[in-house]
């Protein structure tokens, strides 16, 4: 996307817009911001910002982590230090210009002055010694302290001795280290009251008890002029004590990473609010500063670095920010990409990899959804910022990965990245949230999905392009992992703002989401239709086990841990998390081991141990696993319902199995809404009915009530059955997709479990696509699959693989006439129902492009793109296509052909032919389409519900 220039706006206070409570109205005055900063200051054990004619400067034992303690930080201690440096870096700048005026003079009149140069070196050190050596007489005067000075030894041995010799810069640096070292050696400098200062020769170091602070000569300039131009440090400015917390770092005054880190981010929040750029409020997370955490981190890394060099860039990157979050909206989204991201590149040492951008691109596309407010501006640069960081982590670890002997280092790096975007998004991080459980499962569990690529793809004979092409690729596997974890997170369900069943069914499909990303992270491929439906399906089998609707709903705050014994206070979204993290490990584990025969995968629904004919073949435990942990999961299959007809029957003597059997064929029956699952219900319930008085077990009083419960729901069902044509329409309802391969089909028929309403959905796709001989050949293979079933299948099998044999023959078996009928009526509805979801007609041409060039664009949002576009004047389609198709080689050639992978590469391809199709169509066919397009729409208008208000698109709503 090409992108202007923005216009440049001073750096005045951003106006700021209250959304939901969530941004004040009015911005903060200085004095708020001040004694919010003192406030976390003195949490820390940091002193506060005060005025200036307080003296005290001093504080207690920093404590970190665990109970764990720095040295004593003496502000003022170390702002007499500071300028002791200074004066040091000023006392050698002198002892040189007087060497080189020496040495000058001896070869001008011939005549070495020992005498006179060590009388000029002392004075210019007795004004450093009485301010700073404690006890230093203050009547001595220069002779004095040249008396037991021997300066000739080095004069003689460092500085040329020839007249035709050179006297460079470096041999004068380094005569005036050596003398100014021996200065502060003299016997008259009470050593053991002062602390000992030594200079080097490229950097002036400040070495005493506590440690060593290195410096350039550019930064004691700097610190000469904050403490004496400016004077920030002694007014106490935030500058100035950001200048002072990473001196104190260099000096090693805060050892502790945790404190120093937090001081910093504190430091630099109060920075960016005095510049207009106002801190967010994450819901269930509390305070969230979009920029803070990425400039601790910019120091955090470059500490090596001049200390003017990185408070400049903080200035710079505050002033730039905020002069983009002025900008409205695209233009926002222009400066952005113009400003803010070249800064975040130098924070990350330019080593964010190309793959970066197909993230940013989802990014702007959510903003430009959104209401556009100052929170939604932020918000991007939260999103932006976040991935940032959490690429360079990862690219890193996986480039580290790839060499011999670097999986120490890859580790450290990805667990590092991966708990700074956990807690900055609320990600699961470990099985136990208590300071005595530090590991971070989710570093563990991506670590070992890494080694598994790794090992799958081996790199020994690769090239260095190929090399970093896989890298690439693993980079942005593992990126697309966390994101889809990052979605499903930030779901109301998982924040625990929503309880109900509906959204925990769009929590699961979410997390269903994110499976087959974490199965494309572990294979390194993508798999096939018929791989992916059984994927799913083991996804959904440990979903259930671990994350069941019934397990995580419930606010269980007081948990108890059974080998400690101690029980603590838990949120429920903790719950989540470690059973999230639990369901994560199996499913890990079942995806390696799926060669057992797919035991996990093909488990039933009541996997009872053999038992005797006499008694239930089940237990309650066992029967429990789908009705009791999570009833609202059992599937309406047919399947479902001849097992649970099984289980009623007298020779079953477990009260508990034949109440629940009853209660769950009760509760699936009410819950049928289409014809095939109505007669599937009755069926079942009218054979209970026919076995009731014949279960002894059950006492008088519950058979009463069952007599009457039962034919009242097979009387409903009766009076609300609907015909059968509305079967078709419900299952069009819900068909996001009509291309399912013969494999998938096949496959989906052999599975028990498979819903009655998806075989609806597959009849619905065989007779809009499929023609009578090739629907005729795929019955004939089930056909021939089916009889040769084993003679032991137990009977709720070979009774559902007859009723699906039935229904497949009946489909098979339809007349000319009535199929084609059927199919014309399908493709009316299903156009009439495509054209009803179409929600905007004249979309950006924007927003048509990244559509079809992002990859997680849902099927059904690329249908109703298609639609648009069919509606388009073939000149305009064209140029459109056109555009795409450009835009996708430019892409598929950047970076080395990195940016996709050749599964996604074939994807997109596709996309384009279909469109390149619709150009391909002759004018008066596209012309046809068009005008009926805008019938239709003018038909399902009434139909169609009033848009609700608007609301902030989803990455708003953290």
């Amino acid at each position: 996307m090409e992108r202007t220039s923005p216009t440049t706006v001073p750096p005045a206070v951003v106006p700021r817009q209250a959304s939901s409570g969530e941004l004040p109205s009015t911005p903060p005055t200085l004095d708020e911001i001040e004694r919010e900063l003192n406030e976390r200051l003195s949490k820390l054990g940091l002193p506060a910002l005060v005025a200036s004619h307080v003296a005290a400067r001093e504080t207690a034992p920093l404590r970190g982590e665990a109970g764990r303690t720095t040295q004593v930080l003496n502000l003022s201690e170390l702002r007499t230090a500071l300028r002791q440096q200074v004066r040091i870096a000023e006392i050698k700048d002198q002892i040189a210009v007087v060497i080189a005026d020496w040495h000058r003079e001896q070869f001008r009149t011939g005549e070495i002055r020992i005498a006179e140069f060590e009388v000029r070196a002392a004075d210019i050190l007795l004004p450093y010694c009485r301010e700073f050596i404690p006890n230093f007489p203050p009547a001595m005067r220069p002779v004095e302290l040249a008396v037991d000075l021997n300066l000739e030894t080095i004069l003689r041995t460092t500085l040329p001795r020839g007249q035709n010799q050179e006297l460079t810069h470096e041999v004068i640096e380094r005569c005036a280290v050596q003398v100014l070292q021996s200065l502060l050696r003299h016997p008259l400098i009470p050593q053991t009251a002062a602390d000992r200062a030594e200079v080097s020769l490229q950097t002036t170091v400040l070495k005493d008890k506590n440690g060593t602070a290195v410096y350039s000569p550019s930064d004691a300039a700097y610190l000469k002029r904050l403490i004496e131009e400016q004077n920030l440090l002694d007014r106490e400015g935030e500058i100035g004590l950001l200048a002072m917390l990473i001196s104190a770092r260099k000096w090693q005054k805060i050892t502790d990473d945790t404190l120093f880190a937090a001081a910093v981010e504190y430091t630099l929040e109060a920075l960016a609010k005095r510049r207009g750029i106002p801190t967010i409020q994450v819901r269930n997370q509390g305070p969230d500063h979009p920029v803070a955490y990425i400039l601790g981190e910019y120091i955090q890394h470059h500490l090596s670095e001049s200390l003017e060099g990185q408070i400049h860039f903080v200035e710079n990157f505050l002033t730039v920010t905020a002069r983009a979050l002025a900008e409205d909206g695209p233009r926002f989204v222009d400066a952005v990409y113009q400003t803010y991201l070249p800064l975040l590149q130098e924070v990350f040492f330019n080593l964010l990899p190309e793959v970066l951008h197909r993230f940013l691109h989802s990014f702007e596309r959510e903003f430009l959804g959104s209401s556009l407010t100052l929170r939604s501006k932020l918000f991007l640069l939260k999103r932006v910022g976040d991935f940032c960081e959490l690429t360079f982590y990862c690219h890193d670890a996986v480039r580290k990965f790839a060499t011999p002997t670097g999986d120490i280092y890859a580790v450290e790096r990805l667990n590092e990245g991966t708990a700074h975007f956990a807690r900055r998004n609320g990600l699961p991080l470990a099985e136990g949230m208590d300071v005595f459980n530090q590991r971070n499962t989710l570093a563990e569990l991506l670590i070992s999905a890494i080694k598994h690529r790794r090992s799958l793809f081996p790199a020994a004979d690769d090239t260095a392009e190929r090399r970093l092409h896989s890298e690439n690729l693993l980079t942005g596997d593992l990126l697309n992992c966390l994101n889809y974890l990052r979605r499903a997170f930030d779901c109301d369900y998982a924040r625990a703002r929503e309880n109900n069943y509906e959204h925990y069914l769009q929590w699961r499909g979410l997390v269903l989401e994110w499976s087959r990303t974490y199965v494309r992270l572990l294979t390194g491929r993508t798999p096939n239709d018929v791989e992916q439906y059984h994927l799913d399906g083991l996804a959904a089998w440990h979903i259930e086990q671990e994350l069941s609707f019934t397990k995580v709903s419930f606010p269980l705050l007081l948990y108890t841990d059974r080998e400690a014994g101690l029980s603590t206070m838990r949120q429920p979204q903790d719950i989540l998390k470690e059973a999230f993290l639990r369901f994560w490990r199996a499913f890990h584990i079942s995806v390696l081991t799926r060669a057992q025969e797919r035991a996990d995968l093909e488990e039933q629904i009541f996997s009872g141990e053999p038992s005797s004919r006499h008694t239930a073949r089940v237990s309650v435990d066992d029967l429990g696993k789908r009705a009791f942990l999570a009833r609202s999961d059992l599937p309406m299959a047919t399947y479902t319902f001849e097992r649970l007809a099984q289980h009623v029957t007298p020779q079953t003597h477990d009260v508990a199995v034949l109440t629940q059997s009853i209660e769950m064929a009760l509760e699936l029956g009410s819950q049928a809404y289409t014809y095939e699952e109505m007669v599937a219900a009755r069926t079942c319930l009218r054979r209970i009915q026919r076995r009731l008085d014949d279960l002894l077990v059950l006492g008088e009083t519950e058979r009463a009530e069952y007599r009457s419960r039962l034919p009242a729901l097979i009387r409903d069902l009766e009076r609300r059955e609907p015909i059968r044509l509305a079967s078709y329409l419900v299952a069009l309802n819900d068909l996001e997709s009509l291309d399912l391969t013969d494999e998938r089909i096949l496959t989906e028929w052999k599975a028990l479990e498979t819903t009655i309403q998806r075989l609806k959905q597959i009849s619905v796709a065989l007779l809009m696509l499929r023609s009578r001989a090739e629907l005729r050949a795929l019955a004939q293979t089930f056909g021939e699959w089916y009889a040769a079933l084993p003679e032991d299948t137990e009977p709720p099998e070979r009774r559902t693989y007859a009723q699906r044999w039935q229904d497949i023959q009946e489909l098979a078996r339809l007349s000319w006439p009535a199929w084609l009928l059927r199919r014309w009526f399908l493709h009316l509805v299903w156009t009439l129902q495509c054209v009803s979801s179409v929600a905007d007609w004249h979309p950006p041409e924007t927003y048509l492009l990244e559509d079809f060039l992002g990859l997680d664009t849902p099927p059904i949002r690329l249908r109703d793109q298609e639609l648009v576009l069919a509606t388009y004047p073939l000149p305009k389609l064209t140029q459109l296509v056109t555009q795409l198709q450009e835009t996708l080689t430019e892409r598929l050639a950047s970076a080395g052909g990195t940016y996709y992978t050749d599964e996604e590469r074939v994807l997109l391809e596709r996309r384009l032919q279909r469109l390149e199709r619709l150009t391909h169509r002759p004018p008066w066919k596209a012309a046809l389409t068009r005008w009926t397009y805008i019938v239709l729409r003018a038909l399902v208008a009434p139909l169609r519900r009033a848009p609700s208000p608007a609301k902030e698109s989803h990455p708003q709503r953290s």
